[in-house]
């Protein structure tokens, strides 16, 4: 499955109860190489149960952690569990 284009990149971000990871991936060929990358950890209580408590100190963290790994590419993957997830069907006129 092809994720990228060649020589673009992609950032992902993980939020844990504990760290905020960012990780910058670019494709290569036929691998990917990760150019960049940051872990900085995250105050208690700022995320509990997969359920973000403390939005400013996360958004905080998530900056310092962009700062710090300084990547060149501003598109982002991200998921969701469909637990977190909220849909809705949406009907509009013709």
């Amino acid at each position: 499955m092809r994720l990228l284009k060649p020589g673009k990149g992609l950032i992902g971000v993980d939020i844990t109860s504990a760290t905020v990871k960012l990780l910058e991936l670019k494709q290569l060929d036929n691998s990917y190489q990760v150019e960049s990358y940051a872990v900085r950890p995250l105050r208690e209580g700022a995320v509990v149960e997969r359920r973000i408590r403390d939005i400013v100190d996360v958004a905080r963290v998530l900056r310092n952690a962009v700062e710090h790994a300084r990547p060149s590419t501003k598109k982002a993957a991200v998921a969701v569990p469909a637990s977190a997830a909220i849909t809705k069907t949406l009907t509009f006129p013709a």
